[in-house]
């Protein structure tokens, strides 16, 4: 079996190292990774998909994974998301992805994991991370169980929730500002050049001279300001002195 995973800061990876463990004969691959290879051939006929939700949807990263690669031989399909609020729209067009590619997804689930999204959400306290954690720690368990017994299992959005929260609205604004995400990134007077920015960006949208820039080809993954080990890169106005994260039980050095 293998794991395809898209993490910024770390949630997606953990989940996607956490099945791993408990699934045998399973490995774990970086989509940025497969994307950036120009393979297409998926090398198994038993896949799991682990992403983040970015406002109710799939990352553009993922759905792009999606499209490209040659899942016509694939006979389990397992789609585990990570997302602060664990509803919304993304687990429809999952199905509706996978649809186009004439795919039925076995089994699909919400995680909920402690945000990222430091530019609007409230960035949660070390002991709320650890409480999300152990809750996300014990869905885990149950999702690993179901992917190692191939069986059937699937989450569904809540249409409720959506209506409640105006999801497709934002999900709209969202797609509409996207190209430009990364305009809004700057770095202050802290930043050393360091280049941290640079290595890490899973997508090299990143260049480092005196202080960083960035080339128009964001993910909005929010690794770059979330891992700044001088907290120099900040996104308008908003994130001076705000809390940053990245997931406590994995390190930058597994990510890839």
């Amino acid at each position: 079996m293998r794991i395809f995973y898209f993490s910024g800061t770390g949630n997606s990876f953990y989940v996607a190292k956490r099945i791993a463990d408990d699934v045998a004969s399973s490995e774990v691959t970086s989509i940025p990774a497969f994307l950036g290879s120009g393979e297409t051939t998926i090398g198994d006929n038993e896949i799991v998909i682990v992403s983040p939700v970015y406002f109710y949807s799939l990352p553009h990263a993922v759905v792009r994974f999606i499209e490209a690669a040659r899942l016509e031989d694939v006979r389990y399909l397992s789609v585990v998301l990570t997302a602060e609020f664990p509803n919304g729209l993304a687990l429809g067009q999952t199905v509706k992805l996978m649809r186009a590619k004439g795919l039925e997804p076995n089994s699909l689930f919400y995680v909920k994991m402690p945000t990222n999204y430091l530019i609007k959400s409230k960035m949660l306290t070390d002991a709320t991370i650890d409480d999300v954690l152990a809750a996300a720690d014990r869905k885990i368990d149950r999702i690993a169980s179901v992917i190692s017994d191939r069986r059937s299992s699937r989450e569904r959005d809540s249409w409720a929730y959506s209506l409640i929260t105006r999801a497709a609205s934002y999900q709209a604004q969202w797609e509409r500002n996207f190209p430009r995400f990364d305009s809004g990134f700057s770095s202050g007077d802290s930043c050393n050049a360091c280049g941290s920015c640079e290595r890490d960006c899973p997508f090299g949208n990143i260049t480092v001279d005196d202080r960083p820039r960035w080339s128009g080809h964001c993910e909005a993954c929010l690794r770059c300001i979330n891992t700044c080990p001088k907290d120099a890169i900040q996104y308008g106005d908003s994130t001076e002195g705000r809390r940053r994260y990245f997931n406590p039980r994995v390190s930058m050095k597994e990510l890839k």
